[in-house]
């Protein structure tokens, strides 16, 4: 084959995909509803809708307006029917009304981008103005909720709140107490109009958060914490005590000694003693009792009357 006959069909291919890759983005655009004319009858239906929403009968208005929808849906009968029900205080139907707007047929007078920043307004005092709806779902069921008063909504004014059930608030945000477990924890939450926010709340036993340290086991460590003190109280006692064994010592072979000088080395070698021995007992004590107390089964400290021949006592068994 020719490069001259090669050539045509490489060019024609790329053709092909550009034309597909440019073809793509056009595809995936958002299709914008179409401009269309209102008919005889609806502009008079619409006219109808206005001239009630300036007197403020809106109930009127808003049948006007559905008159114009039978005939057709238009961007503008949607958005002044919703305007009608939210000044009636229906605030679902409102919002129902506007989320179709945009998707419905445009008049090219007001012109759709009007349309559209008069839709987000309406749609932003929706949210202020209208209630909007929580539901609490708890773990366990029998948990028990309350709101935290504030200056602008004292809790007696809000209606009684539970698990798993509906309620209507205003917009804005709220604390929510939920007992459970012998426990109590806040939870802030903020409502929106005319939407329904979920609340999760979740409250884990104690005793499963942490299952380890009972009180025999608390009183157990802290023993053996004891014990560690006495030991380190008896090696000093030990220590200082050697120290003052031999200052005495080289007091002794001096060819005079000092009466006070004396005494006081023999005072501070009975008090080193009296806090070597009792730093001892208090870790032998603390220890057998914490040991006693930690965790008993069959690898736990075992205390077991002992007799014989002229003599009685306590065995003291610890497996190892």
């Amino acid at each position: 084959m020719s490069v001259a006959t090669t050539l045509p069909r490489r060019l024609g291919a790329l053709i092909g995909l550009l034309s597909i890759a440019l073809a793509a983005p056009a595809a995936a655009q958002i299709t914008v509803p179409p401009t269309i004319e209102p008919s005889a009858s609806q502009e008079d239906a619409l006219r109808r809708g206005t001239e009630a929403y300036r007197t403020k009968d809106f109930r009127a208005a808003v049948k006007a307006y559905d008159e114009a929808l039978a005939i057709g849906p238009l961007n503008i009968a949607l958005l002044n029917k919703g305007r009608a029900l939210q000044r009636l205080g229906q605030c679902n139907g409102a919002a129902n009304a506007y989320v179709r707007v945009l998707d419905a047929p445009a008049v090219t007078e007001p012109s759709p981008d009007t349309v559209r920043g008069a839709l987000t307004r309406y749609q932003q005092e929706l949210a202020n103005e209208c209630p909007g709806t929580l539901v609490v779902t708890c773990d366990p069921m029998g948990a028990k909720l309350q709101f935290v008063d504030t200056p602008e909504r004292p809790a007696a004014d809000l209606p009684r709140i539970g698990c798993g059930t509906l309620v209507e608030l205003p917009p804005g945000p709220y604390t929510i107490i939920a007992r459970a477990h012998q426990q109590i924890e806040r939870h802030r939450i903020t409502i929106v109009g005319v939407q329904t926010q979920t609340l999760a709340i979740q409250i884990t036993p104690l005793s499963e958060l942490d299952p380890g340290l009972s009180t025999r086991d608390l009183f157990g460590w802290s023993a053996l914490g004891l014990s560690a003190v006495g030991l380190a109280a008896g090696v000093l006692g030990t220590v200082q005590l050697t120290a003052e064994n031999e200052t005495m010592e080289q007091l002794a072979a001096r060819p005079t000694v000092s009466r006070t000088e004396l005494d006081e080395a023999i005072d501070r070698a009975q008090l080193y003693q009296i806090v070597q021995w009792s730093g001892y007992a208090v870790a032998v004590a603390a220890g057998v009792a914490g040991l006693l107390l930690l965790e008993p089964g069959d690898d736990s400290p075992t205390l077991t009357p002992a007799a014989g021949r002229g003599r009685a006592g306590a065995l003291l068994t610890i497996p190892f």
